[in-house]
């Protein structure tokens, strides 16, 4: 697996993007070991030798860290496709099914595989169910959004909400 940071995908501004670093996530956990959040980013930090100064580049508008905020949506990617299981709260850890995609696709995994794992496809399915069931738009339509606002927000929200319940 590749070892350095700068041949990730990156964004605009020059960090890696959440998808790119799915893979590490993996290779972090294949020991079979339960991790936090904070224990895996160190993992996939040092494995990737990603500097400090690119670590510690902030949201302007809120100053939450850029790059540890990119691995919350690489974790929950994984966790929907079944590559990662939670053991317990705030605990992740590698399953089979993760094993495999990393031993298959090792450093070329994408979201876009993990979204057609039946677990992904399964998790989609049930949201939209949910979301169905209590008259959720989850398109934003610009004439919904300059006509009712509110209502567009709320059924972010409500979106939002399925997605936590189903997790849960």
């Amino acid at each position: 697996m590749n070892k350095d940071w700068t041949k990730l995908k990156q964004s605009a501004n020059g960090l890696p993007t959440f998808d790119s670093i799915i893979p590490y996530i993996l290779e972090v956990l294949k020991n079979d070991e339960e991790a936090t959040i904070h224990t895996i980013r160190n993992r996939v930090y040092k494995h990737l030798n990603i500097p400090e100064d690119i670590k510690l580049v902030t949201y302007p508008e809120t100053n939450d860290f850029i790059l540890a905020n990119r691995f919350s949506f690489a974790l929950s990617e994984l966790y929907k496709a079944g590559a990662l299981c939670r053991p317990k709260r705030g605990i992740y850890q590698i399953t089979i099914s993760g094993k495999q995609l990393l031993k298959i696709n090792g450093d070329k995994l994408t979201k876009k595989m993990l979204e057609e794992e039946p677990d992904y496809i399964n998790y989609i399915k049930e949201l939209a169910i949910r979301n169905e069931r209590k008259g959720i738009s989850t398109s934003v339509s610009e004439d919904v959004e300059k006509e009712n606002p509110k209502k567009e927000v709320g059924n972010i929200i409500d979106n939002m909400n399925n997605e936590v319940s189903i997790e849960l």
